[in-house]
């Protein structure tokens, strides 16, 4: 293989794995009943319970009956798991109201009940992780996009 392509494989490796992914970056918003809400990343819908890590703490884990809104900031890839259904790989969570999920499926809006749904399980989405890099996050400040110059790139094997 071509040394060049062998490095740049390699810096965007080591540039992927040392970012954390969508969890440093995504703002999602939980609303729950009580004006309780948290700040930080959804992570799963779960038994009923909205699997949630605020931006400063340990995972909480509400149930679906409690929560007003969920908004999901960008809309991410997911996996969903209807009850009694196969699993739905090509929607894009845009969050949860009137105890309904949003999804967008290429473009058109689809709302599910809650109580129809098992599981929603976050996909790989570089989208989350590269639309708040420039925000100032703490995990996030100061990282720039990758730029890898071809010409200067040499391999010592």
């Amino acid at each position: 293989m071509n040394r060049k392509l062998i490095t740049v494989i390699c810096s965007i490796v080591t540039y992927l794995t040392g970012s954390s992914f969508h969890t440093a970056y995504a703002k999602d918003t939980l609303i729950m009943k009580g004006n309780k809400s948290y700040e930080g990343t959804f992570q799963e819908y779960k038994n009923d319970r909205f699997h949630f890590q605020p931006g400063n703490g340990k995972t909480v884990r509400e149930l679906r009956t409690f929560a007003e809104k969920l908004t999901i900031d960008p809309p991410s890839l997911v996996t969903v798991t209807p009850k009694g259904k196969k699993k739905i790989e090509d929607l894009k969570l845009k969050g949860y109201e009137k105890s309904n999920f949003i999804f967008d499926r290429n473009g058109e809006e689809i709302s599910m009940p809650g109580m129809h749904i098992t599981s929603i399980e976050m996909g790989l989405d570089f989208a989350r992780s590269a639309n708040g890099a420039d925000q100032g996050t703490e995990e996030g400040a100061g990282n720039k996009p990758m730029i890898i110059d071809l010409n200067e790139l040499s391999a010592w094997m």
